[in-house]
């Protein structure tokens, strides 16, 4: 391989890469899903196979990485646009505690096993499953944690305050799409979400982001902001 050829291939492959990496977002590393860090692999793979090996003839390589780069902005427009096609692709967070009480059947569905939870318990300063009201497993593999009321670090164990235990907050409706299992899961019927959509002269298709909150108000963001 030349050296003129070795720039040639370093310089196109570089643009490339340039424009996967924009099709990625402004996602921090942290926030990735599996499906963008293992993506991220094998663009980062494929790429330094283009510049170095003569296996794989330059030009194939190229419309390779090209392929990848548009099937990468395909999956995420789809997934932007469709909550349940983001399911598929990304998949959902999951309660591994819910309640005080580990979920047993979301831990085999991620491949968690007692002591995978233990660790990452640990890692939140939680060393014990009676601590925890609530953790969730997240898209990206971090563990998000609400200790009980009694182990807060406020006074109230200290003042034997019971307290109302905080809960986490609701989404109802996510890009125009109700949350059907969330309504199901904790009692609340699309005809109240309409009814509070209604009382801000909302429509649905026009809502980006709605929530119940812990303290039971809601929130609703519209698009187009």
């Amino acid at each position: 391989m030349t050296y003129p050829e070795l720039m040639m291939r370093v310089g196109a492959t570089f643009v490339v890469l340039l424009v996967v990496i924009r099709l990625q977002g402004k996602k921090q590393i942290a926030q990735f899903s599996y499906f963008n860090y293992i993506n991220g692999i094998s663009i980062g793979s494929l790429s330094a196979n283009v510049v170095i090996t003569n296996a794989i003839p330059f030009g194939k390589g190229i419309v390779m990485l090209i392929l990848w780069a548009l099937m990468t902005w395909l999956i995420a427009f789809l997934s932007l646009k469709s909550v349940n096609l983001r399911k598929i692709f990304e998949g959902v967070p999951r309660y591994v505690i819910k309640q005080g009480e580990i979920v047993e059947k979301n831990l085999r569905i991620e491949n968690v096993s007692i002591d995978d939870l233990n660790s990452m318990l640990r890692q939140k300063n939680n060393f014990s499953v009676q601590d925890v009201e609530s953790a969730i497993l997240e898209l990206n593999g971090s563990l998000s944690v609400l200790s009980k009321n009694r182990v807060l670090p406020v006074t109230r164990g200290d003042l034997h305050i019971e307290g109302k235990q905080v809960g986490v907050a609701l989404p109802l409706v996510v890009d125009g799409v109700i949350m059907r299992d969330n309504l199901t899961a904790n009692s609340i019927s699309e005809e109240w979400v309409a009814d509070q959509l209604k009382r801000r002269n909302v429509n649905i298709e026009e809502v980006l982001y709605m929530e119940l909150g812990t303290e039971g108000h809601v929130l609703v963001e519209l698009r187009g902001k």
